[in-house]
């Protein structure tokens, strides 16, 4: 593979890698401003402290 080969295969990877970031990242839009559930609790977190 030359030069060329491994720059456009690290783009690849890096744009790849920029959408998933922004994937996950997005608000997903739900129409609502709570959760179903209503309130959500991080991981680790407890609802009382």
């Amino acid at each position: 593979m030359n030069r060329r080969g491994i720059f456009v295969a690290w783009a690849g990877l890096c744009l790849a890698g920029v959408a998933a970031t922004a994937a996950l990242n997005a608000e997903p839009y739900t129409g609502r401003p709570e959760s179903p559930a209503g309130k959500t609790v991080a991981c680790g977190e407890s609802e009382a402290g």
